[in-house]
């Protein structure tokens, strides 16, 4: 496992806890340890605001640049920007790299597995368009979605701890063919999943962690949030809660540091939730960072291996 933002040395130790803290058994990105929850409160489809932001495992960085008849468009770091629905387990509707552009419709009622909770189930019909721009080549597939929310379950992963709904998909082509499976473990504490899962056969299991999520932040307070965001990862124990109040007073977080993990050469890195109150409502968001060479608190930038 590699995690690309401290010093060189330090790398060793980051190895063996972040395999041991994200649950995982096995290198391949076998299915997570997992506490079974009797109950969970059926879940609401989630939000996203402009400006909010995801840090991956993989490196991958996105943020909301608009917002539009309930889509959310997302740039990606790189060249690439998608248009997302509320409801993440459909495909997005349009995606656009470098080379290429991908279109998704959708047949069917997907929207049958919200609200989200344990025994409701879905099929549907995705049909994949991608051109590539160099040559104009196009090529449609189809793949039957066969959905269940199967399980209510608490894990760990680098983001930290959560209750969250199992989501379990299969995809076949249109022969019944069986293709692949996807797993969204989805936290609607923050609404965001969590950790994905993608298997088939004859392939190493795929798996994908949310290293951080920050709900957006209003520019004009959000230099101060920051610094106040650094002080108290270097001065305030974990298990403690802290309030950073903006100066227009129309915005609250609370702040609590949930876990340290000392690594080799003293490095530090650290798992904490956060709370926004705002006039429109409440909104969260959790993560991990770790002290660089600066002393600065920031995302690992990269988590692989597992």
């Amino acid at each position: 496992m590699t995690i690309v933002l401290l010093s060189r040395p330090a790398l060793a130790g980051i190895l063996l806890l972040l395999f041991l803290v994200s649950g995982c058994q096995t290198p391949g990105g076998s299915l997570p340890d997992a506490e079974a929850i009797d109950s969970m409160p059926a879940a609401g489809l989630p939000l996203s605001k402009p400006g909010d932001r995801r840090y991956f495992s993989n490196g991958r960085r996105e943020r909301v640049i608009d917002i539009e008849n309930g889509q959310a468009t997302w740039r990606r770091s790189g060249s690439t920007h998608y248009v997302s629905d509320r409801n993440f387990i459909i495909p997005e509707s349009y995606r656009e790299s470098s080379r290429r552009t991908t279109t998704h419709q959708i047949e069917g009622d997907p929207a049958q597995l919200w609200p989200m909770q344990v025994g409701v189930s879905g099929r549907f019909i995705v049909r994949r368009t991608a051109m590539e721009k160099e040559t104009g080549t196009r090529k449609t597939t189809r793949r039957d979605w066969s959905c269940q929310v199967d399980k209510a379950e608490r894990i760990t992963v680098i983001a930290g701890t959560f209750d969250v709904h199992r989501v379990r998909c299969s995809m076949s082509d249109e022969m019944g063919k069986f293709k692949k499976r996807r797993y969204w473990y989805y936290a609607p504490d923050i609404e965001q999943v969590v950790l994905q899962i993608k298997t088939r056969r004859s392939k190493a299991p795929e798996r994908l962690e949310l290293t951080a999520f920050r709900p957006a932040i209003p520019e004009t307070v959000a230099t101060e949030y920051r610094q106040f965001f650094q002080e108290i990862m270097e001065s305030r124990p974990s298990g403690k809660s802290v309030r950073w109040e903006a100066t227009e007073k129309d915005l609250r977080i609370d702040v609590t540091l949930t876990r340290t993990l000392r690594l080799e050469e003293n490095t530090y890195c650290r798992n904490y939730r956060m709370k926004l109150r705002m006039v429109d409502g409440i909104r969260q968001g959790a993560g991990m960072v770790c002290r660089d060479e600066r002393g600065r608190w920031r995302v690992p930038r990269r988590v692989e291996g597992y």
